[in-house]
């Protein structure tokens, strides 16, 4: 795993993801069973959102000022740090739900620095022809990690306890910064990179969202499955213990069924796409998907619960596969990094918005309630696609020579 550089760095990117989804799966859990609220859940989840919106904001910037493996590092560093600060506290002092709310710093703020900066170090060690690959490979290895952590985390959270898991968590950080250091690379950042303030860099990209609206509007479909997916994350843990009745390895299983269903979409869905229309493929994954939130919201087995997050977890990377494949043949490339800053902006901003809502409505209604948002959500989604889906058939040239 470690003869070359794409290999450090997949190995790097596996084992970071799989420390962030184990630490976020117990700390959802922890929270639940000490305080009970589904509503506290959600404010959690929402730190971490907001937290990771301030960060979203700046980190593309950074990105193009300093050098990619840098930012890397010290992103698992902090993320490190954010984990063992809350512990001491912790250890010291017992549970206190603001020793949490830092916690979920930890993802918020470390995550959406080390995603735009993971994909300049991409960029910087493999070749134009291989770009396809390495995402492909950084998908399934972030689902693997993700969905693998789920599942070890919810036993792991019964045999050893939290704190343990957090320990655990600072030593997976700590290993990534070890592989991350290993890997030889030269980073030249450009003039243009070089003097372009963060102001300008800004402006251009609502500029070229600006005038074409519609094109903003259809970028929306991108995030829509992170919005549901984000609803999904918060309903699961408070459905398990309150209707399902079941424990945190139940849990943790569960959880990993989403990351499999993603794995097995990363794997398939571009085979898939020469045998069928990107507009079918679409369609039935938004159909699918609220589907499934419905069957849920009617659901009390164990093993319906298990493959409806399976089928869940396939949809919204399926969806996320193919919109972002015709985002890529429409927007310049040297806009698409500010593009979808922005655009994660707005995602974000909206998560945060509905984790709030979320959150207290399952409280009053019952968790079950939880997934009937997500159903919502993909009503509106697979709305947006059809309203703006001939986005492809757009004038490229006259995007491409938009006045900035």
């Amino acid at each position: 795993m470690l003869k070359g550089n794409l290999q450090k760095f997949l190995f790097a990117d596996l084992i970071s993801q799989f420390g962030a989804g184990m630490t976020m799966s117990a700390m959802t859990w922890y929270v639940l069973d000490m305080s009970n609220s589904n509503q506290l859940v959600a404010v959690t989840v929402n730190v971490n959102i907001i937290s990771g919106l301030i960060m979203a904001i700046f980190a593309g910037t950074i990105v193009d000022y300093i050098s990619s493996k840098k930012i890397i590092i010290f992103s698992h560093f902090l993320r490190a740090m954010l984990i063992l600060i809350p512990l001491l506290l912790i250890a010291l002092k017992g549970y206190n739900v603001f020793f949490i709310f830092l916690l979920a710093l930890n993802n918020g703020l470390g995550w959406n620095l080390y995603y735009p900066a993971s994909k300049g170090l991409m960029q910087a060690i493999t070749n134009k022809e291989n770009l396809l690959k390495i995402n492909s490979g950084a998908e399934i290895t972030m689902q693997v990690g993700l969905f693998s952590a789920g599942a070890i985390a919810g036993v792991l959270y019964k045999l050893i306890g939290f704190n343990m898991i957090l320990v655990f968590g600072i030593c997976i950080f700590v290993a990534s910064i070890i592989v991350t250091y290993l890997i030889n690379v030269d980073e030249e950042k450009s003039s243009f990179q070089k003097s372009s303030s963060f102001v300008r860099l800004f402006r251009e990209g609502f500029i070229f969202l600006f005038s074409h609206k519609r094109f903003f509007l259809f970028g929306i479909v991108l995030y829509i499955p992170f919005i549901a997916s984000n609803a999904f994350n918060i309903a699961l843990p408070g459905f398990v213990k309150q209707v399902l009745h079941s424990s945190s390895t139940t849990y943790g299983f569960i959880d990993m069924m989403y990351g499999v269903g993603a794995c097995i979409a990363g794997l398939i869905i571009i085979k898939l796409s020469k045998k069928c229309s990107k507009n079918v493929i679409i369609t039935i994954c938004f159909s699918i998907a609220i589907l499934s939130g419905i069957l849920f919201f009617m659901n009390h087995s164990i093993v319906i619960t298990i493959v409806l997050t399976l089928i869940n977890g396939f949809c919204g990377p399926g969806i996320r596969s193919i919109v972002y494949s015709i985002i890529m043949d429409v927007v310049p490339h040297s806009l698409i990094g500010r593009v979808m800053s922005i655009w994660n902006i707005v995602s974000l901003v909206i998560q945060s918005t509905i984790a709030g809502i979320i959150g207290k409505f399952m409280d009053i209604f019952g968790s079950e309630f939880g997934f009937l948002i997500y159903s919502f959500i993909m009503i509106l989604g697979i709305i947006i696609y059809y309203l703006t889906r001939n986005i492809s058939k757009f004038n490229l040239a006259k995007i491409n020579t938009v006045k900035l």
